[in-house]
């Protein structure tokens, strides 16, 4: 995170913040240290945890927090491979094993070489591990032992989570009391049949390597704890996304029009800051599902894998927020959307907005999933299948249907960038296209993801991208004077310049804090640019 403030103490630039209540900025330890007694009576977290019977506990403001104030900072609990199904990646670094691997000489663990033995995120499991070598590469068929091949691809992966909390009371003993408090809904999974893939798959794995505490119930809680809970991670360099418990973070509230923003670091630091304006007393959001899904499609993912079913302000709105992220086209070419989004009943219907026309909401919830099945089936590197994919639901989805705006995503990020589609093979078509799902994306982010969003800072530094190429190209062929050309640099140089000071919120060790620091660079590199045509 770049973003700088005033030391309290000097007046001079300063990026340390208190990390009690983040509200005031040092330029050093001195000037902090030496501020202290004046600023301890006033320290305090800009949250409070409350409680009630609908939703458990929440996070609430303790002050008004403007677009990019601190929350929280907090360094994961626990960090793995994620419960349900895992690329092969190493144990130590996370790196992916494709090619090339390492056993551990010492517990058979899949890492990438010898130097990961060593890992501080693996040093203390091998100690567990090993007292079964085959435990990680076995199974079990009606009760009976079976083994494979010591493979990374397969290994089990699903074991080394309940594990490393299981550590976690040697280790940390604090740590392991704040993960054991939070929610595992056992009945819930129980009744969805969850906790029966656990006896199976979890287990009887964990149970081979003789930990004390590794009885059923314990594992089928924490089990739930980390369906419940688990936040996923991105780090650089990573085979597969990860899971990570954050135990304070854990107690904010979902909802799918969030006002925060999450960033990770590689060393797995959490911090959530104020997307938008938050008033004193408000509750502190943040949201489990994804945008550019529909309102069937998250609830549906929120309920069989967080236990709850939202009933938010997106949510409730049939026209979500005016996005008609859900909608469909009449054939009378009207927008039909439903008339109470939360209702998935026999009776329940969707209805035109221009002819007396309705739908079974479960029809449209049965469509809406072949296409998400549809999407998840396309690569996104894969050019022509998502340009396939528009051709042909863009005649019965609106404009502004999740579905589509997630594939003009992908595509105003590929255009230009992806093999066969870089710049010097694009067509001139493809790059307006670029430009225009840019823009379609921010309008869509505009209404769902307002403020400081870090999807609004990635695309219009694609938007700025495409602009900028579009110039050259208008340029070398002469279709614009070079007034005209000027102007539009200088347009294009405010998406560039807003993108930057979004994405400076990005932790520098992270994927997106790179990309920061890069757009930092080609923001003067244009600054200058734009100075010598003047």
């Amino acid at each position: 995170m770049r973003v700088t403030g005033s030391c309290k103490v000097c007046g001079e630039e300063a990026q340390s913040r208190c990390s009690g209540c983040f509200s005031v900025a040092y330029c050093g330890i001195e000037h902090q240290k030496s501020d202290w007694a004046a600023h301890k009576p006033a320290c305090s977290k800009p949250y409070t945890v409350k409680e009630n019977e609908k939703v458990g506990r929440y996070m609430v403001a303790t002050r008004s927090l403007a677009p990019g104030d601190i929350i929280l900072r907090e360094k994961a609990a626990l960090v793995g491979p994620s419960l349900e199904q895992s690329k092969p990646i190493c144990l130590g670094c996370s790196a992916a094993l494709m090619k090339t691997w390492h056993l551990c000489t010492t517990c058979q663990a899949p890492l990438c070489s010898k130097n990961c033995e060593k890992h501080p995120a693996h040093a203390d499991e091998c100690q567990i591990l090993k007292k079964n070598t085959g435990a990680m590469y076995s199974y079990f068929t009606n009760g009976t032992l079976q083994k494979k091949k010591h493979h990374p691809e397969n290994a089990n992966y699903q074991a080394i989570l309940p594990v490393r909390a299981l550590l976690l009371k040697k280790l940390d003993i604090k740590k392991y009391k704040a993960v054991l408090a939070l929610q595992s809904h056992r009945k819930e999974r129980e009744e969805m049949g969850k906790t029966e893939i656990v006896k199976e798959k979890v287990i009887p794995i964990v149970q081979l390597y003789k930990i004390q505490e590794a009885h059923e119930d314990m594992l089928q809680n924490l089990c739930g704890i980390f369906d419940t809970n688990c936040f996923e991670l991105c780090p650089s360099g990573a085979g597969d996304t990860l899971s990570g418990i954050f135990p304070s973070a854990a107690m904010m509230m979902h909802s799918c029009y969030k006002n925060t923003r999450l960033t990770f670091s590689d060393d797995h630091v959490l911090t959530i800051i104020a997307r938008t304006n938050i008033k004193k007393g408000e509750a502190i959001y943040h949201t489990y599902a994804r945008t550019f899904n529909t309102t069937t499609i998250r609830r549906i993912g929120l309920f069989s894998g967080k236990h709850f079913g939202c009933e938010c302000v997106r949510c409730k709105d049939p026209t979500e927020l005016k996005s008609f992220a859900s909608a469909v086209i009449c054939r009378c070419g009207g927008t039909v959307i439903p008339n109470d989004p939360l209702d998935l009943t026999q009776d329940a219907v969707w209805k035109c907005q221009e002819c007396s026309l309705t739908l079974p909401s479960l029809q449209i919830a049965s469509q809406e999933r072949d296409q998400m099945m549809d999407l998840n089936n396309i690569q996104r590197d894969d050019i022509r299948g998502l340009e396939d994919f528009l051709s042909r639901h863009k005649k019965h989805l609106h404009p502004n249907h999740a579905s589509l705006i997630e594939v003009k995503k992908h595509l105003s990020v590929g255009y230009g960038r992806f093999q066969g589609y870089t710049f010097d093979k694009l067509s001139i078509e493809k790059l307006k296209k670029k430009v225009i799902y840019c823009k379609e994306v921010l309008d869509s982010v505009a209404i769902l993801e307002p403020g400081i969003s870090t999807q609004k800072g990635l695309t219009l530094y694609e938007l700025w991208i495409g602009e900028v190429e579009l110039a050259e190209r208008s340029k070398s062929e002469e279709n614009i004077n070079e007034d005209e050309y000027k102007e539009v640099l200088s347009n294009a140089f405010k998406y560039l310049e807003e993108s930057a000071q979004i994405l400076r919120y990005e932790p520098e060790n992270s994927i997106h804090g790179r990309l920061s620091l890069d757009i930092d660079v080609k923001l003067q590199a244009e600054k200058l640019k734009l100075s010598k045509l003047k």
